[in-house]
C-alpha cells in the first residue's frame, strides 16, 4: 500500500515540475512576445479599418 502511494506523486510531482519550468520560461519570454502579439493585433485592426 505505502508503495502504491508512493508511486502516483512521482510522475504528479514531475508534471508538477515541467509545468512549472514552462511557466517560468513563458513568464521570461512574455515581453517580447507580448511586443508581437501587439504588432499582431496593430495589424489586424488596420486590416480591418481598411475596409477589406
Amino acid at each position: 500500500t505505502i508503495e502504491l502511494q508512493h508511486k502516483p506523486p512521482s510522475p504528479a510531482r514531475g508534471v508538477l515540475t515541467s509545468t512549472r519550468l514552462t511557466a517560468d520560461t513563458s513568464f521570461d519570454d512574455w515581453t517580447p512576445f507580448r511586443e508581437g502579439i501587439r504588432q499582431t493585433l496593430a495589424w489586424a485592426l488596420a486590416e480591418r479599418e481598411g475596409g477589406s
